[in-house]
């Protein structure tokens, strides 16, 4: 499905549409063009080739009015599709009442606008339990959690900020395409974020990890949801891929279980050597006799 290059078409009024079947919706080059309107688009479906590997469906949204945006409730529904939304060119809407916005952690916020940075200092850990769309980035650098509970509600990590010019190569403002970073957290244990759906990136590493607990290498349930939340993506945790994460979780479990017989025999040894000594003692007691 195509809408590209119409000068005249100033919006889209789909809102009837609720199914798409092929490989891309493209929608781009229509420099009048302000407004999306798709509210029940539901189901994106990409056929199965024979040769190819199976995608989701490609959304390509770039080149409209310098006023166009993107609402946020109409981000979180893109993201709640099986469609591949990585490559939107535009920008977010100023923020206006209805939206329920924050742009700085407060109790009960659920919409997050920004860049959100939890460091060392961060202390107002139950202002993002309710949490669960961030409009930008989030870091997790140089603190002392053990686990990421305190966003135990977040769906949506979902960063946008292109400028729609006339250059073909379309460039991030201050490069800012990675999505989550997750630096030099040395106690960090566990990174499960038990209700994440959606990484948003334009980024081939939507996900930095790195410098964190020796831990996370073994943490295959955590890496594996990382993994599901981005589309065709590989990512790295700590410089691993999962399915290394899954043989260090192998051989771990295969020297724990090592180690286990080694110490039952040296338990049983021990337990020989001590009825000997007993019938031993026993023995020159009788002689004795």
């Amino acid at each position: 499905m195509r809408f590209v290059n119409n000068r005249f078409l100033t919006e889209l009024d789909l809102s009837n549409l609720t199914s798409v079947t092929g490989d891309r919706i493209e929608i781009l080059g229509n420099s009048e063009m302000t407004q999306l309107k798709m509210p029940n688009l539901k189901n994106l479906t990409n056929p199965p080739s024979e040769y190819l590997p199976k995608t989701n469906v490609k959304v390509v949204i770039a080149f409209l009015s310098k006023n166009y945006c993107i609402r946020f409730d109409e981000m979180e529904h893109f993201l709640s599709t099986d469609g591949n939304f990585n490559s939107i060119y535009a920008n977010y809407c100023t923020p206006i009442l209805e939206d329920r916005i924050c742009t700085k952690p407060e109790v009960n916020c659920t919409r997050f606008f920004g860049d959100l940075m939890i460091g060392p200092n961060f202390t107002d850990i139950e202002s993002l339990k309710s949490l669960k769309s961030i409009f930008g980035r989030l870091l997790i650098i140089g603190t002392n959690l053990e686990n990421l509970n305190l966003l135990e509600n977040l769906n949506f990590i979902a960063p946008l900020g292109w400028e729609s010019d006339t250059s073909i190569a379309l460039k991030y403002e201050n490069q800012k395409s990675w999505a989550l970073q997750i630096v030099n957290n040395t106690k960090l244990q566990d990174f499960h974020l038990p209700n994440l759906k959606r990484i948003r990136s334009d980024s081939a590493t939507p996900v930095i990890m790195k410098n964190n607990s020796e831990e996370v290498l073994f943490d295959l349930k955590s890496c594996e949801k990382l993994k599901n939340s981005v589309l065709n993506v590989l990512i790295q945790v700590d410089g691993a891929y999962c399915y290394v994460i899954e043989e260090n979780v192998k051989t771990r479990n295969a020297n724990n279980e090592k180690n286990q017989i080694i110490m039952y025999a040296i338990i049983a040894g021990g337990v020989v050597a001590l009825i000997i000594l007993i019938l031993l003692i026993f023995c020159c007691c009788c002689k004795k006799r």
